[in-house]
Order: structure tokens, then C-alpha cells, then sequence
């Protein structure tokens, strides 16, 4: 059984430590925010130790693994210090605010030679995990291109000033249109070689963006097209739309999956009936991946190397927007 603390109890931390539950190989064992009132709720409702601060947190022996859910610019001081602690080590996307910040990360978790993987949940959602199957059996043929889109309201009640900020890597694209820049990356099943994006804050006029629209070009030659949208009155869209050579197949987050071949099309997913929370679905399995790699000492699925790649993609995508002009990745003169 693998013990594991929460540092971050925040609102998503709730559903992390519901999968945890969930999960026959994790016990959770104690969690951590400096908000003291919010701190106390926490751990009451799941019976578990509490700390306000995560290096006493750290100290825990029971404690094996971390999952890290705090602010962005937050990620690579404490995942540092947990390396250093011997503890394995789940963090909550993006990998850092910065790429400096994820070559620390993966200087410490290497010297200290813990298991670490970046929670990219979206590979472990439902319709997106049938959509990659399909693909990778041929269903479609060859991969032609993809273009996925994330539209949802940006200003919600949990948006905290660091999510304005972009040193601390706030703004919508690296929040949440970062989701779909790992699910595309996932699907080409390559790194991207370069990248022309206009990224910018027409809705809220605040420093960081909240609408950005990114082409990718991968190293295995195939381009694919990305809409991040943090809009102040519209309608929520997940999707993704993966044309082949010899079909096309349409999946979307809430709305299901559906096949398009000959003329038609064919469902193949139904929506998400009401009351189901896909996330909490989707970190069970991720847990049951990450706490399997861990018992059996195996490379987690989603490493260190990669999740840098995709803040690399998400900077580079605002460079380009500030140049002006298409750049080229370092990933891709390796």
C-alpha cells in the first residue's frame, strides 16, 4: 500500500484524494494548505493528518508519495524538496511555469532517483482514450491532421490573481488550453518541431492571454491546429476532430464520440450521462497508472522529458505571438 499526501487542498485536490480512496494500491495520509479553516475541512472530511506547511508534510514517514496541486510557480521549489525527501511524485500540470523551473524538477527527481510523472489527465479520459485507440488501429487509416478546441469561461470563482500573471504562469493556455496541446501531441504521437501562434487577452484585458490560436508542426511532418478560448459569455467546448485518410473522427469531452466515413456518420460514444464526473473518472485510472509504476518500478507514462516538451510548446506559442513569426523549438535539434 502506498502512502500518499496532498500538497494543494484546494478545490481539485478534493478530487485527487477521491480517487486516491478509490484506488486498492494508495492510502491517504495527511494533506496540506496554508488556509487553516480550509486545511481543517479537508482532512475532516477525509479523516487524514493536516499541515500548513508541506516540508513538515515532508517529514511524514508513512508518507511515500505526493500529489502536488498548488499554484503554477509553485510546482518546482516543492517538487524539489520532495525529491529530496525520497518522496514519488505525481504534479498536477503544467510541469512549472517556466522551463528553467522544469530543468530543476528533472535535475532533483533524477538525483534523488524517485518516480515522477506529470498529470496530464486528458489521455485518461474516456473519449479521448477510444478516439487514440481508433486511431492507433487504423480505423481512420493514416493521420492526416487534427485541430482541437477548449472554449470555456474564464473568470470563475476559483481564478486566483496568479492566474492573470504570466511570470507565474498564469493565462488560459497554460491552465487550460494545455490540456489539448497534450492531447494533440499525444495523438501525433510526436514532438512538435515548430510553432506559429497569436496568443492574446481580448476578453478580459488582463496580462495574461485568454484566447490563443496555435499551429503545430511536428518532427514526423504532419501540422495540426489548436483554439484555447477563456471567453466572458459563450458555451463550453472540449473537442478534438482527427481527419484520416480514410475517415474522420469527432471527440467530444461531454457530447461523446462519432465516426465519419462513406457520408455518414455513426456514434460510437455516447455522452457523459448526467451526475458523472469525468475528471474523478479519469484520476482514478491515472492514479492506478501512476501507484502501479511505483510498486513495480516501472517508468511512469508520462515523464519528466515530456511534460517539459509541453511547456516548451506553450512558450514557444507565445513567442511566436510576441515575434511575430513561426519558432523553432529546441526539442526539435536534438
Amino acid at each position: 500500500m502506498i502512502g500518499v499526501g496532498i500538497i494543494g487542498a484546494g478545490e481539485f485536490a478534493h478530487k485527487h484524494a477521491r480517487a486516491i480512496i478509490k484506488n486498492s494500491s494508495t492510502h491517504l495520509i495527511a494533506a496540506c494548505r496554508r488556509n487553516e479553516v480550509e486545511l481543517t475541512n479537508f482532512i475532516n472530511q477525509y479523516n487524514i493528518f493536516g499541515y500548513s506547511d508541506y516540508r513538515e508534510l515532508l517529514k511524514n514517514n508513512t508518507i511515500d508519495a505526493v500529489v502536488i496541486c498548488t499554484p503554477h510557480h509553485l510546482h518546482h521549489q516543492i517538487a524539489t524538496d520532495a525529491a529530496k525527501a525520497g518522496k514519488h511524485i505525481l504534479l498536477e500540470k503544467p510541469m512549472a511555469h517556466n522551463l528553467a523551473a522544469c530543468d530543476d524538477i528533472l535535475k532533483a527527481v533524477k538525483e534523488y532517483q524517485v518516480k515522477f510523472m506529470v498529470g496530464h489527465i486528458i489521455r485518461y479520459m474516456s473519449v479521448f482514450a477510444k478516439a487514440k485507440k481508433l486511431l492507433d488501429e487504423g480505423v481512420i487509416g493514416e493521420l492526416v491532421y487534427a485541430s482541437a478546441h477548449i472554449a470555456k469561461k474564464w473568470d470563475t470563482p476559483n481564478r486566483r490573481d496568479w492566474h492573470y500573471n504570466h511570470q507565474q504562469g498564469g493565462g488560459m493556455l497554460k491552465t487550460v488550453g494545455i490540456h489539448y496541446v497534450d492531447l494533440l501531441t499525444w495523438l501525433y504521437q510526436s514532438t512538435v518541431e515548430s510553432v506559429k501562434a497569436t496568443v492574446s487577452n481580448p476578453f478580459f484585458r488582463k496580462e495574461a492571454d485568454d484566447a490563443a490560436v496555435i499551429f503545430l508542426n511536428f518532427m514526423n511532418g504532419k501540422s495540426g491546429v489548436l483554439t484555447s478560448t477563456g471567453f466572458k459569455r459563450g458555451a463550453p467546448i472540449f473537442e478534438v476532430v482527427i481527419t484520416g485518410t480514410k475517415g474522420i473522427i469527432k471527440a467530444d469531452l461531454f457530447n461523446g464520440l462519432t465516426l465519419g466515413q462513406d457520408e455518414k456518420w455513426q456514434e460510437i460514444c455516447t455522452p457523459v450521462k448526467p451526475g458523472v464526473d469525468v475528471e474523478e473518472e479519469a484520476l482514478v485510472l491515472e492514479w492506478q497508472d501512476f501507484s502501479e509504476k511505483i510498486l513495480t518500478g516501472g517508468e511512469p507514462s508520462i515523464s519528466g522529458d515530456y511534460g517539459r516538451h509541453i511547456i516548451e510548446i506553450v512558450d514557444g506559442a507565445i513567442l511566436s505571438s510576441m515575434k511575430g513569426r513561426e519558432v523553432l523549438l529546441n526539442a526539435a535539434l536534438k
